[in-house]
């Protein structure tokens, strides 16, 4: 299906599908039905439209399913006669010595018990989480994130340029609606390079509102871990990912490979079970995070760029789990719920009000109230009516609001008690984020095309102050050079620098001139060089001087605040070498050079 005239329907396409990343599967109902205007286009829809396909390593412990899990999973867990919310015990579990906080030690050990009682069949699939759900969130991109996201895409100029090439056109600000289907996976336990108790993981789809331009492109985006890595990002149409058939048409499943141990996602196109560069990810290919299973393996942790053999293959003889939404149609693998995350939101929320404290007269709306969402849980969950929900009273809630305090977490890892929202999906720093911080954009220099407006300028600013004890300082300013179009991608930028240069005892000053290349940017730990030249020379005892050391982020904010360049700051240090036509003011300097920017 050919998209209307206006261009800017097409760009608006291509770059929903850019933000995404997410590959896609063949889904039973007929794909033209959802390419058509009456398609029903409501949270519920979209999100089962375009849900993932979670693929696993051979040996995941660890697989998404929902907090306090063994409330909801049917199970006798302590083999006391009661089940789920008619067991006190079932609904918040307390260490035997402690009956203030819930133990994360004790959620992970009935996990694994609950696990071990799933018969493992090799023709199936190896036993997933008990209770196995994904969350979702669907949410509208307004104007500003529209606005982020054309600025991040046109940071990647080779892809870009590729994009003006195809069919779909040029890229540029959409003017159509679009929205963002927000899916979050919740682990009991990461089992990573940094193992902790808790993981939270996502994968965004971004798309038209339109679904006839939604059946042209989308964008797909799978966590790369902290905001100090790169996302995994894919723009999905069928001119830049195959060239074979239309996946965005024809296929609405978002394929999805995790992490070994650490639960990061990465798009996966079909044919599944590996990730490819340019295929699975196709914009800032060369600065993404991918699939790191070494890191588990290894136990070795590893920050520069993604290499293949990091991945595991998923075509083994050990079988890797496959998780597919519920009624989709598959012949191994097991099947999740699709959960609705402001749905457990409101029950955070009622039991937040339990936690402070309630009079007796607003005990009876309080249970009606949690029995209402029990009820929507239960049958969302394909169990019905869960045993226990009819005789809730004040001990069940309160034990329910027990999960809102803070946990204690197991011995050995962090220790000690835990804040209350590292135990709650739905009230997690990264789901109630913007969906632009995903982009993470301010890691990447900007390029050329980036810069559209006067505003845009203050993106490329720095300043900062630089010092060599025992030399002189130095006040500077400073300017990224965009990125100009090269048969490669720098791996780094240029920033150029004017400096206020004054003694160590103050008594003189002059101008200078600094070039800096930072490397990779969006590492913690990377390297600079800095050439600088001085008219005067007497203040440093030389004209030219060369710096050169390692360079580390020392803070930096996801969400860009009234801040402006004051979002990311960076420490680069090393010795600077005077190199003066002379003898006498040749030498070697040690240099620690503080750089804001935005």
């Amino acid at each position: 299906m050919k998209l209307a005239p206006s261009g800017m329907q097409r760009r608006a396409s291509l770059l929903l599908a850019a933000l995404s990343g997410v590959a896609l599967l063949v889904v039973p109902a007929a794909a033209q039905e959802w390419c058509s205007a009456g398609a029903d286009v409501s949270d519920a829809a979209l999100a089962a439209r375009f849900s993932p396909v979670v693929r696993f390593a051979p040996s995941e412990p660890y697989f998404p399913t929902v907090p306090f899990f063994y409330a909801f999973d049917g199970i006798d867990n302590d083999r006391d006669g009661l089940t789920d919310f008619e067991d006190l015990d079932e609904i918040a579990a307390y260490n035997s010595d402690d009956t203030v906080y819930t133990s994360w030690e004790v959620l992970d050990s009935r996990y694994n018990d609950v696990k071990a009682q799933l018969s493992p069949d090799p023709r199936v699939g190896t036993p997933v989480a008990p209770v196995p759900a994904v969350f979702y969130r669907v949410r509208d991109v307004d104007e500003d994130a529209r606005a982020a996201m054309r600025h991040y895409l046109k940071k990647d100029i080779l892809a870009w340029d590729r994009a003006l090439k195809t069919e779909l056109g040029a890229l540029d600000l959409p003017e159509h609606p679009f929205r963002v289907i927000e899916y979050y996976f919740y682990y009991t336990t990461d089992k990573g390079l940094v193992g902790h108790p808790q993981d939270i993981e996502f994968v965004f789809v971004f798309l038209p509102a339109d679904p006839a331009l939604a059946c042209e492109a989308r964008v797909i985006v799978g966590a790369g871990h902290t905001d100090r890595v790169p996302n995994n990002v894919l723009v999905l149409s069928n001119e830049l990912v195959l060239g074979v058939s239309n996946l965005a048409r024809d296929d609405t499943l978002t394929g999805v490979i995790t992490e070994l141990g650490g639960h990061s996602s990465a798009p996966d196109v079909p044919p599944l079970g590996e990730f490819r560069l340019g295929v699975d990810v196709n914009w800032q290919a060369n600065k993404t995070w991918g699939t790191r299973d070494v890191q588990a393996l290894a136990q070795m942790g590893y920050g520069g760029a993604y290499k293949p053999d990091m991945t595991l293959p998923r075509d083994t003889i050990y079988h890797p789990v496959y998780l597919w939404p519920r009624g989709a149609e598959y012949t191994y693998g097991q099947d999740y719920s699709l959960l609705p995350a402001p749905l457990f939101e409101k029950l955070y929320q009622v039991l937040d009000g339990v936690s402070a404290g309630l009079t007796p007269d607003l005990w009876p709306e309080v249970i009606d109230t949690v029995t209402v969402l029990l009820d929507s849980i239960g049958s969302l969950l394909g169990q019905g009516e869960l045993a226990g929900v009819r005789s809730l009273d004040s001990l069940s809630v309160q034990r329910m609001a027990a999960w809102n305090k803070p946990m204690i977490a197991p011995e050995g890892r962090e220790g000690g008690v835990i804040e209350p929202h590292r135990s709650q999906v739905w009230k997690h720093s990264v789901y109630e984020g913007e969906p632009t911080v995903i982009y993470k954009s301010h890691l990447f220099p900007p390029s050329m095309k980036s810069v559209e407006q006067f505003t845009d300028i203050f993106r490329l600013i720095t300043w900062g102050i630089s010092t060599w004890p025992g030399n002189s300082h130095q006040i500077q300013a400073g300017f990224v050079i965009p990125w100009f179009e090269l048969p490669f991608e720098v791996r780094g930028f240029m920033n150029v620098e004017a400096g206020l240069v004054t003694s160590d005892d103050f008594k003189g000053t002059a101008f200078s001139l600094n070039f800096t290349y930072y490397n990779s940017y969006f590492q913690r730990v990377s390297w600079y060089t800095t050439v600088a030249w001085l008219p005067k020379d007497e203040i440093t005892g030389s004209h030219f001087t060369v710096s050169a050391g390692p360079s580390l982020l020392l803070w930096m904010k996801s969400n860009k605040s009234l801040l402006g360049p004051l979002n990311a700051l960076r420490l680069s240090t090393g010795p600077r070498f005077r190199l003066s036509s002379g003898s006498t003011g040749s030498g070697v300097d040690w240099e620690f050079k503080f750089a804001f920017r935005q």
